[in-house]
């Protein structure tokens, strides 16, 4: 990516359209592997938060009247 960078910044202020397609085909692969990248991570970060959260608990209500009135 640095390569093809430099390689933009030595084509001027003016450059040929056939000579920037050259120099950005090179470059696509790497884009594409980084976007991959980027799009996987994203994912398993997000993933993480949600199984990281806790789960919400039910309101407990207090114990139904039977069992209340067989315990004591």
């Amino acid at each position: 990516m640095a390569d093809a960078r430099k390689c933009l910044q030595g084509l001027g202020k003016n450059p040929k359209a056939p000579d920037v397609h050259h120099i950005t085909s090179r470059a696509a692969p790497f884009v594409e592997a980084f976007k991959k990248h980027q799009r996987v991570a994203s994912n398993l970060i997000s993933s993480e938060a949600r199984v990281a959260q806790p789960k919400k608990k039910a309101k407990s209500k207090g114990a139904p009247p039977e069992k209340a009135s067989a315990v004591a």
